[in-house]
């Protein structure tokens, strides 16, 4: 802990002289801390800590005292606190089951409850972080937009748009930047298996997809994101980003959670990994049809092995019996 001495050589100040918060961010201490007459906290170096006296605590501007143990988490059954939600699928291709059942499905449900303002993209600007063939992105970004009202999106329920028409998710992306560094998303396991898939084509803009999406999130300040299990690691980036801005700039970005459906993980037709738009013979279109449903179900690979072990192919075969 810090003596006085060593507080005033840290700080160039005396104790009691610094202005620890800004005071336009809200403060949430928990009551428990109270229990106790002085806590320790960080103070920026590796050699020093502050003792705090937890009742100069309440003299923090703007602080309120809470249980922490109390405040409600939102879930699949619950969206206590949420107003306004945000989705996005790439223009790669057509919907297909794993999108409806690990986005869409979510994104209908939260729309036809009618508590909530909901917007949902097509994030066009995504869709360009890795190879693309200009005259098929024009193609997928109009049939994107088909399948989502084929669907059952709502233009009177919900706002459609397309990334690339708000040019302000580019600009907040790039301030967002500025709070996030390299090493974090170099660590992303999404960001990971993007290099194996395409080993000579990894851009800049592919490492900072992560923050492009916090941008598409937090310029509307949406606090329930429905989309698959497989994009909480980039949630997790939008929630850090909203706290370094929101205490560095007094802004008041929400740090949203994720809307969970049963089916949010769809295994890929060929045994191995999950549905991909961009692995050929991975998915199922919703726009396939009947036969081509049949050829595709008949292409999965179902060979025994010794000692009863079910395949990939196989264990894909019950998720779909499970699902449908």
């Amino acid at each position: 802990m810090a003596i006085d001495e060593e507080f005033i050589n840290l700080t160039g100040v005396v104790p009691g002289a610094a202005h620890v918060l800004h005071n336009v961010i809200r403060t949430l201490i928990d009551k428990k801390v109270f229990e106790k007459q002085k806590i320790n906290g960080g103070s920026g170096s590796l050699f020093y800590t502050f003792r705090y006296v937890t009742n100069d605590l309440k003299k923090i501007p703007n602080n309120q005292v809470v249980d922490i143990s109390k405040i409600a988490v939102t879930t699949t059954s619950t969206f206590q606190g949420v107003k306004r939600v945000f989705s996005g699928i790439r223009a790669t291709g057509r919907l297909h089951l794993g999108n409806y059942l690990g986005a869409v499905k979510g994104m209908l449900k939260i729309q036809n409850s009618g508590k909530y303002e909901t917007i949902y993209c097509c994030v066009d600007v995504h869709s360009i972080t890795t190879p693309y063939d200009k005259n098929e992105l024009a193609k997928n970004k109009r049939e994107i937009i088909i399948d989502y009202l084929a669907a059952g999106l709502d233009p009177k329920k919900s706002i459609l748009i397309y990334q690339s028409d708000v040019p302000e998710h580019m600009e907040l992306a790039f301030y967002f930047s500025t709070v996030t560094t390299v090493a974090r998303m170099l660590h992303l396991p999404t960001y990971k298996d993007k290099i194996k898939q395409y080993p000579k084509n990894v851009s800049m803009a592919l490492l900072n997809y992560p923050v492009l999406m916090a941008a598409d999130i937090l310029i509307y300040k949406a606090s329930l994101v429905p989309v698959g299990i497989d994009q909480e690691p980039h949630l997790e980036v939008t929630r850090e980003v909203a706290r370094k801005m929101n205490q560095l700039y007094g802004t008041d970005f929400p740090e949203p959670v994720r809307f969970a459906t049963k089916g949010e993980y769809i295994p890929s037709l060929t045994g191995t990994g999950k549905i991909a738009k961009t692995i050929e013979g991975s998915y199922i279109n919703l726009t396939d049809s009947k036969e081509e449903i049949r050829k595709k179900v008949r292409s999965i690979p179902t060979a025994t092995v010794s000692g009863g072990e079910m395949t990939p192919g196989v264990k894909t075969l019950f998720a779909f019996a499970e699902l449908f």
